[in-house]
């Protein structure tokens, strides 16, 4: 997948146009378990191909500068990307996904997001968003649960050579039952 990735960036535009078609098969296939699919690199292409929305002629082929076709392409890709994001999304993917789903101008664009792409950015926000909570629920430090020191009489302490402790009041392991 990370080759058809790549292909969004290419100069030829029979290469790229291949990419397009398949990401837009591929990428909704992803399951939830398959995060390790997208590196770094492949999720930042495919965010930049999000922040460049599909009726903003700046970025459009000059052969096909009107075409339904392209902007109906372009869309299908935009709309399999999410749907990739809602299964293998998260922290990294969380602002752009926001962007849209507001309808905010995204990096490049100072356009109106078009109705289908929020739509589609609004229904995959709310999974992104648990997504991305557990991911910083993971790196987070826990702490006590409670302030109460408890006094050393009561803390386990080991012994010392010539302890005065008596035999009976020392910890052993538990006898097994028959």
């Amino acid at each position: 997948m990370g080759l058809l990735i790549r292909t969004l960036s290419a100069q030829n535009r029979s290469l790229r146009d291949f990419g397009v078609q398949n990401l837009t098969t591929l990428l909704p296939k992803l399951y939830a378990g398959e995060d390790s699919l997208l590196s770094k690199a492949h999720r930042a292409l495919l965010l930049q191909q999000l922040m460049v929305l599909p009726n903003d002629p700046r970025y459009r082929d000059r052969t096909e500068p009107l075409s339904r076709a392209a902007y109906r392409r372009e869309m299908d890709l935009r709309l399999a990307i999410l749907k990739a994001l809602e299964k293998v999304g998260g922290e990294q993917e969380l602002a752009t996904v926001t962007q849209l789903a507001q309808s905010l101008p995204t990096g490049r664009n100072a356009r109106t997001v078009p109705a289908e792409l929020r739509a589609a950015a609004q229904e995959c926000l709310p999974t992104l968003q648990m997504r991305a909570a557990g991911q910083r629920s993971e790196t987070q430090l826990l702490r006590a649960s409670s302030l109460t020191t408890r006094p050393e009489s009561e803390l386990l302490r080991p012994t010392t050579p010539g302890a005065s402790d008596p035999p009976e009041q020392l910890l052993r392991a538990s006898e097994p039952h028959a």
